[in-house]
């Protein structure tokens, strides 16, 4: 009978289990899944979003409120009061807006978003704080056009996010 038990509550288990990854997997935004794990990842989702001219691809790369939380208690003292400033719905509006108008100049430039590749990337450490960083991305299209863009990076919990300053870079 013992026998029996054990299998029982196994397979109990393993459907228990089996139950709360599928409610996970049901999630909008699993915890998991938000953030990038290095600039490079970041600077490559963000590529990907450009050339499909698609902002809701970057929705798990932006920082919402309780990371911001979390960012907020980690911001040194000369960086306090920007870091105080600034809520998680304000930055994604701020980084929609941004990423609109660095649409919009690429297009004023007659570049084909949909055909570009990436012929440059760099990341530039913050001397003054580990945490930030900024990415500078230089694509061209088919015909030959070019165009540099850069956004912000901050780190939150051992995860890469944009942290405002999309632009493009003349």
């Amino acid at each position: 009978m013992k026998k029996y038990t054990m299998l029982y509550i196994t397979l109990a288990a393993i459907v228990v289990n089996f139950s709360f990854v599928m409610v996970q997997a049901g999630e909008d935004e699993p915890i998991l899944k938000r953030g990038a794990r290095s600039s490079a990842e970041l600077s490559e989702a963000f590529f990907n979003s450009i050339r499909q001219n698609d902002f809701s691809m970057l929705r798990n790369y932006i920082p919402e409120q309780t990371e911001m939380e979390y960012f907020r208690k980690s911001c040194n003292i000369i960086q306090k009061p920007l870091c105080e400033s600034i809520d998680g719905e304000e930055l994604k509006l701020n980084t929609e807006a941004n990423y609109k108008k660095l649409v919009q100049k690429g297009i004023e430039k007659e570049i084909n978003w949909s055909q570009i590749e990436l012929i440059d990337r760099k990341i530039i450490e913050d001397p003054k704080n580990s945490l930030r960083s900024k990415v500078l991305l230089g694509v061209q299209d088919m015909k030959g056009k070019t165009m540099n863009m850069s956004f912000d990076v901050i780190q939150i919990k051992d995860k890469y996010f944009i942290f405002q300053g999309i632009r493009a870079e003349d």
